[in-house]
């Protein structure tokens, strides 16, 4: 459901926020823990390839503000779906794996 989520840092950056105060926060659970989300806009258009997202928001787990850091493997954020709803995902898991977006 998420745009794109991404450490504290990196959401600063993104965001231009500087603060703790933001436009969107979503509360919730996650693997049976309560987590809070903040949330918001983008300081640039974003774009996946050719398709620009209008507007985006940026959101970061308050509770863990370094959270993808601390990933076993090397990962800066995750993207969902929201940014592609009026778009088509093609994927091509052959050997010639290849990821596209079409307006």
């Amino acid at each position: 459901m998420f745009p794109l989520v991404v450490d504290a840092g990196p959401w600063r950056a993104f965001t231009g926020n500087a603060g703790t105060a933001a436009a969107q926060t979503i509360s919730g659970n996650s693997w049976g823990k309560p987590v809070t989300f903040a949330g918001d806009k983008a300081k640039s258009v974003m774009a996946v390839g050719k398709a620009e997202l209008s507007e985006p928001l940026i959101f970061t787990n308050t509770g863990v503000p370094a959270d993808f850091a601390n990933w076993p493997f090397r990962i800066d954020g995750l993207m969902g779906n929201a940014p592609l709803w009026d778009h088509v995902v093609v994927l091509d898991l052959t050997d010639r794996a290849r990821f596209g977006v079409i307006d």
